[in-house]
């Protein structure tokens, strides 16, 4: 194999490395600092050490590569990471022992990666630039090591960045998919297959664009959202996922929240949407806005993923509290369910 320390630069082209213990080019970790670009000839790169992309820095990847982490690693964006693939040679960023993609890199006989058997890729800000297309990210999830409990972590997380992600494809997660703490990141075609837990979580102020998300084989079926008080107008549509929140949510004056139609809106007990600006749920017959009980499989699916365990009462959760300040809001082709104690 080859050994490359972060700070040396070589060009690789077309080369293979075959009958090693180490089939691949090893790159060690550390800090990027200035712009770089990943492209090994051809070859996987195994990652050894977390990685950082500090701010004001860039790490562009080439179409194709297969990146390779082995246990506790961690990808750190603080600057840009340009990880743009092709629909034909997407990039991989997956684990050591996963033989599907690059091959048997580790060169320990046939074997898949184990869900958590990597960290995640970590964005923060200074990483608004960032691109995420056509790109696969398998067995992630874990900062110790698979099933470690106290190591569960998803495995993309933004916080108070805004990078864009287009036809991101992640499977066998030791936790979630996507978790959004703060910023105004853009989510298109992304998808989430076999996480332990929720494919995608949030909170209420990040400014998010969502198109098209998808969760199969998972804990739940939701985008799982941390409820409060809006700070700033916003419009509630999470690209074709059924929305549950954990707490309940107030629209303040001078507030507007948009629903877009057909969006499917779950509560837990006590949940409550308390109005004292403007909520505009303009469903449509064919698209009905629905409030209703997280227990509710009927809309949305069961989106909490317990099965038949659980099923809905009158009472699940309080309801919709239009309040001075409100004259403006409308409800048109909603349906609430479901609702009616505190």
């Amino acid at each position: 194999a080859i050994e490359g320390a972060l700070a040396a630069e070589p060009t690789y082209s077309a080369f293979s490395i075959t009958n090693s213990g180490l089939n691949a080019v090893q790159q060690d970790g550390g800090t990027i600092s200035d712009a770089r670009t990943w492209n090994f000839g051809g070859s996987t790169v195994q990652v050894d050490g977390n990685i950082s992309i500090a701010s004001g820095a860039s790490l562009t990847i080439v179409p194709g590569q297969v990146v390779k982490f082995y246990t506790q690693d961690t990808l750190y964006v603080a600057g840009t990471l340009n990880a743009t693939g092709t629909a034909g040679a997407p990039i991989v960023f997956t684990s050591y022992r996963d033989d599907t993609y690059g091959g048997d890199t580790n060169a320990d006989g046939p074997s898949t990666g184990v869900a958590g058997d990597w960290g995640d890729i970590s964005f923060s800000a200074g990483s608004d630039a960032s691109v995420l297309k056509n790109v696969v990210i398998d067995y992630a999830g874990n900062y110790y090591w698979p099933g470690n409990t106290s190591g569960f972590e998803p495995a993309i997380s933004i916080t108070s960045a805004s990078p864009t992600l287009t036809n991101v494809s992640m499977s066998n997660l030791d936790a979630y998919g996507v978790s959004i703490n703060s910023g105004g990141p853009s989510l298109s075609d992304v998808s989430v297959n076999a996480a332990r837990f929720d494919g995608f979580t949030g909170v209420l102020n990040a400014a998010v664009t969502l198109t098209n998300l998808s969760v199969t084989n998972s804990g739940s079926d939701r985008y799982l959202m941390v409820g409060g008080t809006l700070a700033a107008n916003a419009t509630w549509n999470f690209g074709g996922l059924t929305l549950e929140l954990t707490s309940g949510v107030v629209v303040p004056t001078g507030i507007t929240l948009t629903i877009v139609p057909g969006q499917v809106v779950k509560f837990r007990d006590s949940g409550l949407l308390t109005v004292n600006g403007t909520l505009n749920a303009a469903g449509r017959p064919d698209a009905p806005i629905v409030f209703t009980s997280a227990q509710d499989d009927t809309a949305g699916g069961d989106s909490n993923g317990d099965g038949s365990a659980t099923s809905p009462r009158a009472g699940d959760w309080n309801g919709v509290n239009l309040l001075a300040g409100s004259d403006a809001s409308v409800l048109q082709n909603v349906h609430i369910r479901y609702a009616g104690n505190y």
